[in-house]
Order: C-alpha cells, then structure tokens, then sequence
C-alpha cells in the first residue's frame, strides 16, 4: 500500500499494459512499485500497488506522460490501463455478489450513456469500448441470479471479489489520465 489512510475507505489500483518499454521506462515504474506481469493481449503490463490517495497517481502519470514523449514507452491501441476501486469496508464478496446479480440494471444505463456519444467517450476515455472493454447490454452474461459469473471483459468488470475494475480506460496525456481517475 503506498499513501496514508484515507478517512473515506477507497483504495485503488491500475493496471499498465503497454506495447512497449524501455530499460529506463521498466526502471522507473518498478521505482514506482510496480510489479511486471505478463498478458497475452499486450508485450507487457504492470500492475500498481495499492492506493488511498490521488497523489502518487498524479507524480506517475507526469513521469509515463514523459516515457511516452521520449519513446521509451509505447501505449498503443491494443493498451488499456485499468483502474480497480476498492473500499476497506464496503467492498468485499457480499458486496460484489449483491453488485454481480443487478450488474445489468445498474450497469446497463452507464454502458448506453458511454455508447451514446462515442467520439466524446473516446476523448474522455482514450478509447473506444472494444473487445477488452465490452459494453454492457440486457443480453451481455455479465449479470445472473447467485451472482456468481462475470464476463470478464466487460467495460465494467465485478469479477472480483474486494475491487471493481473499470477496464474502458486508455493512457493518452496525463491531464486526460487524471481526469478518469
């Protein structure tokens, strides 16, 4: 965990996929604590640890706005960076099973809000809903009675039992980045 309790419970975290980095730009987010992971869908992501507080964010999206500049990272097309939001107290696996059973009527009105306007939802976002970050419909198999099955590439993503991981975002500039955050 990196940053002082917060009085409000939330946590998060972020996933960094990338096309490509440097030495330096692997050095610099392990500095970060980032931890290097593998995904078949990307050269390589990087997962954060877990946040209370908005400040390390800003300090990072500076410093990978600047990789990005310099060409010692490449965030491409085929890039997410995913956000998970937790609570200390209110986010744990009756929570999520609760969320996971109305999935569709809670998330289903948000989904259509984002589909509506998709040339402004990809300047917020960074990118267009895709195949990793699927919107969400009455026929997705993202909601269910026991809430217990989850798509896991849905634009909204309760497959997890402690987070709820909002997939549709893209790093573009960190003025953008902070903006979804």
């Amino acid at each position: 965990r990196h940053g002082n309790r917060k009085k409000n419970g939330f946590t998060f975290s972020k996933e960094e996929e990338v096309s490509f980095a440097s030495t330096k730009a692997r050095g610099e987010l392990l500095d970060f604590g980032f931890i290097a992971t593998s995904d078949c869908t990307v050269s390589a992501e990087y997962k954060s640890p877990i946040y209370e507080g908005l400040n390390a964010l800003s300090k990072q999206c500076v410093s990978i706005e600047k990789l990005m500049a310099s060409g010692d990272i490449l965030i491409g097309n085929e890039c997410g960076t995913h956000f998970h939001v937790g609570h200390r107290e209110y986010i744990n696996g009756t929570t999520m099973r609760y969320l996971r059973r109305f999935n569709n009527s809670l998330f289903v009105p948000l989904s259509n809000a984002i589909m509506q306007d998709t040339q402004k939802s990809a300047r917020f976002f960074g990118r267009l809903p895709n195949e990793w970050a699927r919107p969400i419909t009455n026929s997705s198999m993202s909601g269910n009675v026991d809430g217990s099955r989850m798509e896991h590439s849905a634009m909204f993503n309760l497959q997890h039992d402690y987070t709820i991981e909002f997939r549709q975002a893209k790093f573009v500039n960190a003025e953008q980045y902070m903006q979804v955050a």
